[in-house]
């Protein structure tokens, strides 16, 4: 079927000129797009082939990537990974746990460092005053001695064991609020405190008893003779003598 595209009449009846589809632009363009989708198809099917073997081959890859990707539940490493991160983590608690154990260890023994010190100097205290009350006593028992007792007090001084009585000394104990320490542990504390002094305390009792014993001794017989005086001033109804006296006596 002719298809007029252009007519070119002459003027004083020229011919005129008919284009077909076929011989026009448009059909130009449609043998390009025809040789084109043939060629297409051409090369489609000759790389298909190719294009399948690197899609197989990309396959493989992914395939065997995925088998060692960490990544992937349930792969190999993954499973590992989970295992190494279950007891990776067990290993930090157990090191935290230690740690921890650690610094409490370190806190109690320096808590157990200071208990003991507070009861030794405690202890000393305490044995330093019974000495103190002690010696007291003993000069009380010379100061209110009298003619007529002179010979009890002396007799009680002769006697007077040089052996530290312990009674005391077992019942005492001592009190103090702890962070780390038990009951137990203060009280095997306070004991082993007490057996480590025991032997020092024994040796100091007996050494201070026999000196302060000894001291008195030798002022019996001063006290005896200041008492007779006294008694000599008083029956002589001597004042000034009497004054005298008791000034020795104060000093």
């Amino acid at each position: 079927m002719a298809l007029y595209l252009a007519e070119s009449a002459a003027i004083n009846g020229t011919r005129t000129s008919v284009i077909t589809l076929e011989d026009s632009p448009l059909g130009w363009a449609n043998r390009l797009i025809a040789k084109a989708d043939a060629t297409l198809d051409k090369m489609m099917s000759r790389r298909k082939p190719a294009t399948e073997l690197f899609d197989r081959v990309r396959k493989a890859f992914t395939s065997l990537e995925s088998s060692v990707d960490k990544k992937k539940p349930g792969t190999l490493f993954n499973v590992i990974q989970e295992y190494r991160n279950l007891y990776a983590a067990d290993v930090a608690r157990k090191n935290r746990e230690r740690e921890e154990e650690l610094q409490r260890k370190q806190r109690r023994d320096a808590e157990l460092i200071s208990f003991r010190e507070k009861v030794s100097v405690e202890l000393n205290s305490w044995f330093i005053n019974s000495l103190s009350k002690l010696e007291f006593g003993f000069r009380e028992r010379i100061n209110s001695m009298t003619l007529e007792s002179s010979e009890e007090v002396r007799a009680f001084f002769e006697a007077f064991p040089l052996v530290m009585p312990e009674g005391k000394f077992k019942e005492w104990t001592f009190t103090a609020n702890t962070l780390f320490l038990n009951q137990e542990d203060r009280e095997n504390t306070i004991a082993e405190v007490k057996f480590d002094s025991i032997e020092a305390f024994r040796k100091a009792f007996s050494e201070k008893v026999s000196k302060l014993r000894s001291d008195c001794l030798e002022t019996i017989p001063g006290k005896v003779r200041e008492l007779e005086e006294q008694k000599k001033a008083i029956e002589e109804g001597d004042r000034k003598k009497q004054e005298e006296i008791l000034q020795r006596q104060k000093q």
